[in-house]
């Protein structure tokens, strides 16, 4: 049998059926779709072994030994690039923890999580009761539970999905964090909707990912999002894509091709 299943909000992303434990996982009692629990995480992309979205970005991030390096050596490189300043991960998690300062309990996801390198230092913080990350790698997963059992963080949940599908029920987050990740999303504009459709009313979405910047910079960008079928956003593209998702309140700030963002749910009305 696998073990109970963690305190998250969790559905079938086919139906949306609520979800049950099985013998080897975890069943939908709407569709009966099952899902596995073999590896550490919820998988909810059980037929799917490769990514669908083409390009060198996407496929990398199957790759094991990708996934070992990610952390310590992809991330920072390519943040600085972007940001045109080398790049500092406290600085990055102080920014996310200032956005949230508004927020206390419940949970937040870490969307596209990848090894943890965010997830876990949002846990560490302590503002919320319960962080968890998703992601649609395998091999990101199966990274990120080595790096936590390393540093000893044991209740760093871990689900398999899909950003554009999320396996979550509706308003039944706090907040969303997704670092360095809507670049890769194929389905952009439909992952924020979904992203709009699990807060909560008042629930905060933070993000960072790239755009063209000016000059030299729009250059670099055009011939680095060729190369590995990387998306550079408009910096408007993304708060209409905010908007249109039904996120209010959209705030960025640019530096060289990096965008750091910030939007909400709509408060409930009193």
């Amino acid at each position: 049998m696998p073990a109970p299943p963690p305190s998250l909000p969790l559905m079938c992303p086919r139906c949306r059926g609520q979800i049950v434990s099985d013998t080897l996982g975890w069943v939908c009692l709407g569709c009966t779709a099952k899902y596995e629990d073999a590896e550490g995480f919820v998988d909810f992309l059980p037929e799917v072994h490769e990514p669908p979205q083409a390009g060198v970005g996407a496929a990398m991030m199957e790759r094991p030994w990708f996934a070992r390096i990610y952390e310590k050596y992809w991330r920072p490189f390519y943040t600085s690039v972007s940001q045109g300043e080398s790049a500092s991960l406290r600085a990055e998690v102080d920014w996310f923890d200032d956005q949230f300062s508004e927020l206390r309990g419940g949970t937040c996801m870490d969307l596209s999580c990848g090894p943890g390198v965010v997830g876990r230092r949002l846990l560490k913080l302590g503002r919320f009761d319960r962080v968890f990350g998703l992601d649609y790698s395998a091999a990101m997963l199966r990274q990120c539970l080595d790096n936590s059992a390393r540093r000893g963080v044991r209740d760093f949940d871990l689900v398999r999905g899909d950003a554009a599908r999320l396996p979550i029920r509706d308003a039944s987050l706090r907040a969303v964090h997704a670092g360095n990740a809507l670049h890769l999303w194929p389905e952009a504009a439909r992952s924020v909707q979904e992203v709009r459709r699990v807060l909560e009313p008042g629930g905060v979405f933070v993000a960072t990912t790239f755009v063209n910047g000016e000059g030299m910079r729009r250059l670099v960008g055009r011939g680095f999002a060729r190369a590995t079928s990387i998306r550079f956003f408009e910096p408007g593209e993304l708060e209409t894509m905010c908007r249109a998702a039904g996120l209010v309140g959209y705030a960025a700030r640019i530096s060289a091709n990096a965008i750091w963002l910030r939007a909400e749910a709509p408060r409930a009305k009193s």
